[in-house]
């Protein structure tokens, strides 16, 4: 129907407008295990526990779990320290 893709565009592009942030994902690896971050963002937990254990860099996730990761990083209200 008209109104769910309006509703979907509108999403789509909110999401667009997210920026990925490396630092957020980080932290949020470091604070909590694999299984709670894939459980609330619904990345698989083997790729996680990859991040956080180092045998795959966040530098080369897909774009899709880096906005996934730091709208979560938002949502536990992580913040980006300035040095």
């Amino acid at each position: 129907t008209r109104v769910r893709k309006s509703k979907i565009d509108s999403l789509h592009r909110r999401r667009q407008e997210m920026i990925a942030n490396v630092k957020l994902i980080e932290a949020v690896l470091q604070k909590y295990s694999a299984y709670k971050i894939g459980k609330e963002t619904g990345i698989s937990y083997s790729t996680v526990n990859d991040w956080k254990k180092g045998i795959t860099s966040v530098y080369g996730m897909k774009l899709e779990y880096a906005i996934k990761l730091t709208e979560y990083a938002i949502q536990e209200k992580f913040e980006v320290e300035e040095n």
